[in-house]
């Protein structure tokens, strides 16, 4: 007995249909979250926006303005007067009045925490370009007006603002660096986040810090959570594994992830590295990378 013809065509035809239609819509969800990677990078990079009124903070205020944009955030002055500067750089949604007090915990440094462009009350739109040339121009600022030492002015970034850190570090006199949760560029995270996309061309704002990281011949400090899931370890490590300078490592206790990083051995690190030196900073891995 023959099989019909006709019914087996029919399916094969429903199947390719079937098939047809889980392609495009598969390849339209490709490409849709494509270009909301795209068009919306600036959105997921830099989370700006408002932070909160410190009245007790307002002596201390400190402002630049670069041809129109308004830089707004606060230079705290030290206990001794020959205690050392330390400029800070946050994360991509850190504001700096929620900064204050944890960095204040670190020890007795002058504090220049400034905005970014669009965060706080500094004004602007945000980027990778602005923000490192903002770094520059608060420093000489800060240097002009007699505020800081440039011998005696540490840095200090975290995640994003690690970039910014670098970028300062390696175009400006500093005495030492600290990175927390570092990364070898905003690309190359992109891309272990999102493999199926070529992140390295969607990218805008690529914060390639792995590319300055030969000219830091300073000592640099680097401290990652235990786990952490926005800037993987091996990120971490590459960017680490490419300083030439003196360098410590410092992995900080289980429980701790990229957005809690405020336990006793954070501020413990931070002080003593900037404190002695880095031959004297005694942290090592907690665990190996």
């Amino acid at each position: 007995m023959r099989t019909p013809v006709a019914p087996i065509n029919k399916l094969f035809s429903a199947l390719f249909r079937m098939a047809a239609s889980l392609l495009t819509i598969g390849l339209a969800v490709y490409v849709g979250f494509g270009l909301l990677l795209y068009m919306g990078q600036e959105q997921m990079l830099f989370i700006a926006g408002p932070g909160v009124a410190r009245p007790d903070m307002a002596r201390y205020e400190w402002m630049l303005d670069r041809d129109g944009v308004k830089l707004h955030g606060w230079r705290i002055p030290a206990k001794s007067e020959d205690a050392p500067s330390l400029i800070y750089f946050g994360g991509n949604g850190e504001r700096m009045s929620f900064a204050i007090d944890p960095m204040r915990l670190i020890g007795d440094y002058q504090l220049v925490l400034i905005d970014y462009r669009g965060y706080g009350l500094s004004t602007g739109t945000p980027g990778e370009v602005e923000l490192k040339s903002d770094a520059l121009a608060i420093y000489d600022a800060l240097v002009e007006r007699g505020e800081i030492d440039p011998g005696n002015t540490h840095v200090m970034g975290r995640s994003l603002g690690t970039g910014v850190a670098i970028h300062l570090a390696v175009h400006r006199e500093v005495s030492a660096l600290v990175l927390v949760s570092p990364y070898d560029s905003v690309d190359a995270v992109a891309g272990t986040l999102y493999p199926m996309y070529p992140t390295r061309w969607l990218v805008r704002h690529p914060f390639r810090s792995i590319d300055l990281a030969n000219l830091l011949k300073l000592p640099v400090l680097v401290i990652r959570a235990a786990t952490d899931n926005i800037v993987p370890p091996a990120h971490t490590k590459a960017l680490y594994d490419a300083l030439p300078g003196p360098k410590k490592m410092l992995t900080l206790p289980p429980g701790t992830h990229h957005n809690h990083l405020y336990v006793e051995q954070y501020f413990d690190a931070v002080s003593t590295f900037l404190d002695s030196g880095v031959a004297q900073v005694g942290v090592e891995p907690t665990h190996k990378m």
